[in-house]
Order: structure tokens, then C-alpha cells, then sequence
């Protein structure tokens, strides 16, 4: 039988919580959590029954018995620890978003560079549901995949929240809760494929933080991403796929509805039965003509394997770190510093308030 994990957790931020379940869960052990003030570790580590704590995350990266380290830090701070851990040879899974794509890419490749495995947060592209979805897609089941469109939004009523800070997270909501819609769009129209423009337009608080986000993102293909994002208003999390002869749409991808329906709920990282989307068929083709009909919505519900999707990202992370067969490091690499191309061009695009061609 292959040894559990052993991860130390940097930082004790909300998703830190959920993201230790989600390490439990799937079998591996949560052995330390660092913070800066080291009551705060020591409490944090009582109330989860973690075996130690330390008030630096240096002190946890010097531990020998560590394995993996997960960073749920400010995106400012991020990529220096995610560094200094790769440098100590420990595996590195962390948090969405990145100060750049180019830091990204310095990860990655000190990651590489030391032998060990680096991985980003973003959990539901990991959940089977996603891939029946894609797999509904690719074999026709809508016909041409034309255009989709996302919502991610989550109310943040204090502003002492570091995500209004833009000297910690600089690209806000936009960087926040819109990866998940760009990485949602990305995972059906291709991570190659080539995109022309984007146009973002943005909503910021007095000290400059994005709280509101809506664009467009163009492709090559005359494909079409239209996204919302933001902090004003209440927890949507859907996504529509529309190709020609229909939908294919999921109203929970982030986090599902059983698991609580709001942003931290208590059970997020519980298994969840339900992992549904419905196709709606608007449309068939008649002498290579397409007709319409009246709508034929379809549910389809996917197991979930007994696993949450966070605990699914837990899996693939340690598959790569034991370089199982089938595995593959690079492609997980590419698909997010992908998706940070794109929140920096998005980004730009809000600076600018105007439309941001790509070559």
C-alpha cells in the first residue's frame, strides 16, 4: 500500500479549511500548518487535531517529514513560497490566481527544476461531471459548440476582506471567483485554441479594488465567452454551453448545491451525490438543415465517486506526485498558466477600458 501524504498547510485563510478536509478525505494526513502569528497556527491546529504548528512558513518548509505544501496565500506573497518550498523539495499545490502568467511560469519551472510536482487550486476540473460534460460536447450531442456564458459571483459585505486590498490580490473578483469562469469556458473551447480579443469592464471600490467584473473573450474560431463576475451580490455559479442544436448547462459547478449552496459552507468537502447538468435539445438536422423543435431537457446525474471535488484535485495531485501511469504534469501546467494569460489580458483590458488584441 502506498504512504499517505503528508502536507503542511501555509497560511489558515477559509479555503485552507476546506482544502485540509479535502487532503483527509482522500487519504493523505494534514501533519502542520504554519502562520506568521503562532498562537493563531496553535489554535488552528487544535481545532483540527493537526500535529504541529509554527509561526513561519519557513519553519514548516524546513521540516523533513513534509511532503507537499499546500499555499493559500495573498497573491502578492504566493509565488515566493511557492519557491522556497520547490527549493526544499516539497510538492507544491496552490491557490488561484497568480501575480502573472510569467510567474507562473518561474513555478513551473523551479517546480521541474527540483523534481517536484506543481499544481494550481482550482478543483471542479477535476470532478467527473466536468468530464461527462466535455465528453456530451465533443461526440456532437449539441453540435457545434458556438458560445458560453458564466456566472460567478459571491457577496462580500466587509471590505476588510484581502480580497478589496489591491496591494495583496491586485486583479480582485476578476482574479478571485472569474478564474472559475475563464478556466469553466477554457475547459470545452481548448486551452489552444487561439483567442483574437478581450474586453473586460470592471467596478472598483474607492481604494481601487475590483468588486464587479463583466467581458468577453473572442477566438480565432468565431467562438465567444461572455462572463460576470463580482463581489456585490449573491453566490451564482453557472455555466451555459450553446452550440447549435442546443445546451448543455450546470447551474453548480463551483460548489454543488448539496454541499450547502453558499461559498464556505460547513459540508463543502462532504462527498456530494448530486453532481448534475441538463442537456437541452433546441434543434435537429433534416436534410443537412437544422430545425427547430420544442425543447427536450435531459438531467443527467454523474457519481462523484464517493469523492468531493476538492478531494478529486487531492487525487490527481498525488498521482502526479507518484508519477502514476497515465499521469501528466505538463498538461495541468499548461492549462493554467493559460488561464492566467488570460486574466492578465482581461486585467489590462479593465486598466485600459478598452478592447486588448492578442497575436
Amino acid at each position: 500500500m502506498t504512504a499517505p501524504l503528508k502536507f503542511a498547510v501555509l497560511g489558515t485563510a477559509n479555503i485552507a479549511n476546506d482544502v485540509s478536509n479535502a487532503i483527509r478525505s482522500a487519504g493523505h494526513v494534514v501533519e502542520a500548518v504554519a502562520s506568521r502569528d503562532l498562537n493563531r497556527a496553535r489554535e488552528w491546529a487544535e481545532k483540527r487535531d493537526i500535529n504541529k504548528y509554527y509561526g513561519s512558513y519557513q519553519d514548516a518548509l524546513n521540516d523533513p517529514s513534509i511532503d507537499a505544501v499546500y499555499v493559500p496565500l495573498p497573491t502578492t506573497i504566493a509565488e515566493e513560497w511557492a519557491l522556497k518550498a520547490a527549493a526544499q523539495k516539497k510538492h507544491v499545490l496552490v491557490d488561484k490566481p497568480f501575480s502573472s502568467s510569467t510567474s507562473v511560469k518561474r513555478i513551473a519551472e523551479a517546480c521541474e527544476g527540483h523534481g517536484v510536482v506543481f499544481l494550481d487550486g482550482t478543483h471542479f476540473v477535476h470532478s467527473p461531471r466536468l468530464q461527462e460534460m466535455q465528453r456530451q460536447i465533443k461526440q456532437g450531442t449539441i453540435g457545434k459548440l458556438l458560445k458560453i456564458t458564466v456566472a460567478c459571483t459571491t457577496f462580500l459585505p466587509s471590505k476588510d476582506d484581502i480580497r478589496y486590498n489591491p496591494s495583496l490580490e491586485p486583479t480582485g473578483c476578476l482574479g478571485d471567483i472569474g478564474w472559475y469562469a475563464v478556466r469553466f469556458a477554457l475547459s470545452f473551447i481548448g486551452y489552444e485554441t487561439k483567442v483574437s480579443s478581450v474586453y473586460a469592464s470592471a467596478s472598483k471600490t474607492s481604494t481601487g479594488a475590483i468588486e464587479d467584473c463583466c467581458g468577453i473573450i473572442h477566438f480565432a474560431t468565431g467562438q465567444t465567452v461572455h462572463f460576470d463576475c463580482g463581489f456585490t451580490c449573491g453566490f451564482r455559479q453557472w455555466g451555459e454551453c450553446v452550440g447549435e442544436r442546443g445546451t448543455v448547462t450546470v447551474d453548480d459547478f463551483i460548489v454543488p448545491f448539496s454541499c450547502g449552496g453558499s461559498f464556505f459552507p460547513r459540508n463543502r468537502s462532504k462527498y456530494n451525490p448530486d453532481l448534475k447538468f441538463r442537456i437541452n435539445k433546441l434543434a435537429v438536422e433534416k436534410d443537412k438543415k437544422l430545425e427547430m423543435i420544442d425543447p427536450v431537457i435531459q438531467e443527467i446525474e454523474v457519481s462523484g465517486n464517493n469523492k468531493s471535488q476538492s478531494a478529486a484535485m487531492i487525487d490527481t495531485f498525488a498521482s502526479l506526485v507518484r508519477n502514476e501511469t497515465g499521469t501528466n504534469r505538463s498538461k495541468w501546467t499548461r492549462e493554467t498558466i493559460r488561464t492566467q494569460e488570460l486574466i492578465d489580458a482581461l486585467f489590462k483590458s479593465c486598466e485600459k477600458n478598452n478592447v486588448v488584441y492578442l497575436e
